[in-house]
C-alpha cells in the first residue's frame, strides 16, 4: 500500500512557535518524545492504528504538520487554517502527495480564504481559483511544495517530532 503524505505548512511570515501554530489551527496535541529521523518517525506513524499521532517540524521558520490519514486536512481543521491565515496575516498550504487511490492535490490559503485548489486525479489537473506565485514550475503538488517550502526530498532529511493528538476543535 502506498503511504499517504498529508501536509499542512504555515507561511514564512508566521511568528508563532510550533505549539502556538498547532493551537492556532485548532489541534490539541502533546509532544511525545524527542526529535527523530524521518524514516523511523514515518514507520511509527504508519503503525498508529487509532490515528492519534502526527509528525511536526519547523524548517526555515515554516511549521510543517504531517499525517498519513486524511483527517489532518478535514473541514474542521480547514476552519482553523482559514482563521490562522486571517489573524496571522500569512499564508498556508495543505497538500496530499499521492494517496492510496493515486490522487494528489493542494489547497492554498491566504487572508482567511482558500485562494487556490488543484487536484490531480486523472491526466489533467482540476484547477479552482487563480494561479499563485508558487506555481512557477507547474501546478504538480511536488513542484508547488518545493516553491512554497522545500522539496519533499529535503523535507525527509529533517528531524521530526511526534505529537499525540487529543482532539480537533471545531
Amino acid at each position: 500500500m502506498e503511504q499517504n503524505i498529508n501536509l499542512l505548512i504555515s507561511g514564512k511570515n508566521n511568528r508563532l512557535s510550533l505549539s502556538e501554530f498547532l493551537a492556532a489551527v485548532g489541534i490539541k496535541a502533546q509532544k511525545k518524545g524527542g526529535p527523530m529521523a524521518f524514516p523511523g518517525a514515518l514507520d511509527i506513524l504508519d503503525k498508529d492504528d487509532d490515528g492519534g499521532l502526527l509528525l511536526a517540524t519547523t524548517h526555515h521558520g515554516q511549521h510543517l504538520l504531517l499525517d498519513d490519514r486524511s483527517e489532518l486536512l478535514d473541514s474542521i481543521l480547514e476552519k482553523g487554517v482559514l482563521a490562522f491565515t486571517r489573524t496571522q496575516q500569512t499564508d498556508a498550504l495543505t497538500v496530499t502527495l499521492g494517496d492510496e487511490s493515486g490522487i494528489s492535490w493542494y489547497n492554498y490559503y491566504r487572508d482567511g480564504k482558500m485562494q487556490r485548489s488543484v487536484t490531480f486525479e486523472d491526466t489533467e489537473p482540476d484547477e479552482i481559483g487563480n494561479p499563485i506565485p508558487y506555481e512557477k514550475n507547474g501546478v504538480e503538488p511536488h513542484s508547488v511544495l518545493a516553491a512554497f517550502c522545500d522539496s519533499w526530498k529535503n523535507l525527509q532529511k529533517l528531524e521530526w517530532e511526534m505529537y499525540l493528538r487529543r482532539n480537533i476543535e471545531g
